[in-house]
């Protein structure tokens, strides 16, 4: 049969039109649906998921504590005598009674001997009358007119040595600043009344100086004699970035062992933080840092033509550096949250502090929350407490791009909760502490002198700081038509009736590697973490004067060590080739400071001060610290 073809009626044209208009209506309807339900879904899971984390994770996971440190079995039966508590005291008063300050930009020791003589010829004679075992049992080298280096010979030339570092100097005492020392800053006084010692360099670092020479004389009054090999070295211009003292400490011992030659190095650092004061957050806290912030300081100089006041140009030279200064402080360096940052695992260790605040508590489990999530080492035991169908919304709204997005909102999140002092950890800072221009108040100002210190993140050089200052302040030279030497490059000009020259000042310290604080190369940490949970006990009574501590006393409760940043800047920079085993370490005490000023708050201004107890303490640390070196066969 003939099929014939049937034909299709035509779709009305207005119809299709129509049609379509109802899906787009459709579509638009479903996006605002799922843009209501996808983040109430979102936030439907992020609690009960937070939750389950917060049941499940505690800190103890997130910073392991090394067990202490078993003392008595590194000695072997040697019964090691203890130190006077007295005669440390008086030692620590004595070296702050020895004024050896230096300041900057000050001729080297081969240009300048009897300057430098008359600072440090003094304390070294001091040493040699106070540490005669030292002096009698070590070799002692004077490196480059007055850095020390002491040398205690090992038995065993497998072991590599054990590196305690220090410094002689101290920084400036501002004249005008002397009538605000509760005690003049040079008598080294001993306050019985607060359990103090006052005067410039007992903290910083005449403390750790000090005590590294009680615990090595008293090591060898013990009878102790080293398997490893102990060297300290004493740089006398740390103050000034060690150009003349540790460069010179540095690059001899790299000449005679080589590089990685060293199993650990020591050197001043953050003090133990109490229960409260300065970064406390109610917990005691110990922190070698395991990485240090590079520097560098930049001066602007702008130079203009001179004249009568009376005839003066819109804007002075003084006018225009102000503008580029308030410029750079109106654009600060971003803080930035990097994978594996120590500052963050201190700040985890501490997260249950009592004194915490509790939106960064709950910041912090948020954002270990996230990293686990995002490095795809989420536990299973989370997901396995929600429901099926938060499970699935789970997996679908933190698929891996959304999963890396929220790990940065959970870091933005913690840098928005942190203070100023603890924002600096992640934050390349800059400060103005110099300004110098004009001669008298009818002349126009022909020179201007600004002078900028800048602190460097690890994860940052110092070609950022260049890059910011071509940023922000080149513009401004380039509105008033200044001719430019920027770092060496000259750009700008015309008639160039003024000029502005930026550059570095001294050396510029880039950032050190960081040192290993887990996986097998870690040991050195695992180390002083329980040599540190050794020696501090947040149940030990205050160390008094008059009182002795008792020998046979043992305390339950060892301080929580976690790693951290260095923020200022430490002579190991000039040793950073010899060890990848580097600690910024400056012991202290765990009780409160008794002054109530703050057991930091007197570095590098009026009042500084160190406890009785943190002295003795300090002793304790290096003691056992070397003990434990010499026992083990880390290298």
């Amino acid at each position: 049969m003939l099929k014939v073809p049937i034909e299709e009626p035509v779709p009305n044209r207005a119809l299709r039109q129509r049609t379509r208009a109802t899906w787009l209506v459709r579509l638009v309807i479903a996006g605002a649906l799922c843009s209501i339900a996808l983040p109430l879904a979102y936030k439907a899971v992020e609690a009960p998921v937070t939750g389950a984390f917060h049941a499940l994770g505690s800190t103890s996971d997130i910073c392991p504590q090394e067990p202490e440190y078993d003392l008595e079995a590194a000695l072997g039966g040697l019964k090691l005598k203890k130190p006077s508590v007295k005669t440390t005291v008086e030692r620590l008063s004595r070296a702050v009674q020895i004024d050896t300050t230096v300041g900057d930009s000050i001729a080297p020791p081969e240009e300048l001997p009897e300057y430098w003589d008359r600072i440090f010829s003094p304390f070294r004679k001091f040493l040699e009358h106070e540490f005669p075992l030292v002096h009698d049992k070590l070799t002692r080298e004077i490196v480059h007119e007055h850095g020390l280096l002491f040398t205690w010979k090992g038995s065993d030339p497998a072991l590599k040595p054990l590196v305690l570092m220090a410094h002689q100097d101290v920084v400036p005492v501002a004249p005008d600043s002397r009538s605000d020392w509760k005690e003049p800053p040079f008598a080294g006084t001993i306050d019985l009344e607060h359990q103090t010692v006052w005067g410039r360099g007992s903290f910083d670092c005449k403390s750790v100086l000090v005590s590294t020479m009680v615990a090595v004389e008293n090591l060898i009054a013990s009878g102790f004699r080293p398997n490893r090999t102990v060297i300290l070295s004493f740089g006398y211009d740390e103050e000034s970035n060690g150009v003349q003292g540790a460069k010179a400490l540095g690059e001899l011992l790299y000449e005679r062992l080589g590089p990685d030659s060293v199993a650990m190095i020591i050197d001043e650092g953050f003090n133990n933080v109490p229960t409260d004061g300065l970064g406390s957050v109610g917990m005691p806290v110990a922190t070698p840092c395991v990485q240090e912030k590079g520097a560098t300081n930049i001066n602007m100089v702008i130079k203009a033509p001179g004249g009568h006041s009376s005839v003066a140009p819109p804007h002075t030279a003084i006018g225009i550096m102000s503008e580029m200064l308030v410029a750079l402080e109106a654009n600060p360096f971003v803080p930035l949250i990097t994978s594996d940052d120590p500052s963050i695992k201190r700040l985890q260790c501490t997260r249950d502090a009592p004194k915490l605040n509790p939106a960064l508590r709950d910041a912090l489990y948020e954002l270990e929350w996230a990293e686990k999530s995002a490095s795809g080492a989420f536990d299973e035991a989370i997901r396995a407490a929600l429901p099926m169908w938060m499970r699935f919304i789970d997996q679908l709204i933190f698929a891996p791009p959304l999963r890396a997005a929220r790990l940065e909102r959970a870091r933005a999140r913690v840098l928005s909760l942190l203070s100023p002092l603890d924002r600096t950890f992640f934050q390349t800072t800059q400060a103005i502490d110099l300004i110098n221009g004009g001669v008298k108040i009818n002349a126009l100002p022909e020179t201007v002198v600004a002078g900028i210190n800048h602190r460097i993140v690890p994860y940052a050089t110092a070609q950022v700081i260049r890059d910011h200052y071509r940023k922000v302040v080149l513009p401004i030279a380039q509105k008033y038509g200044l001719a430019v030497d920027f770092f060496g490059e000259r750009t700008g000009g015309g008639a160039a009736h003024a000029t502005l020259e930026i550059y570095h000042v001294g050396t510029v310290l880039e950032q050190l590697p960081r040192t290993p604080i887990s996986g097998p190369e870690a040991a050195q940490w695992r180390l002083l973490s329980s040599v540190i949970r050794r020696t501090f006990h947040t149940d030990e009574p205050r160390i008094v004067l008059p009182e002795e501590p008792r020998d046979d006393a043992k305390y339950h409760s060892p301080i929580t060590v976690a790693p951290g940043t260095m923020i200022a800047n430490t002579d190991t920079h000039w040793y950073k080739r010899l060890s990848r085993h580097i600690f910024r370490y400056g012991t202290g005490s765990v009780h409160t400071d008794l002054t109530g000023l703050g057991p930091m708050t007197g570095i590098h201004t009026v009042n500084e001060h160190f406890s009785i107890d943190a002295i003795a303490k300090a002793v304790e640390f290096y003691t056992n610290i070397i003990v434990a070196m010499d026992h083990e066969h880390v290298n």
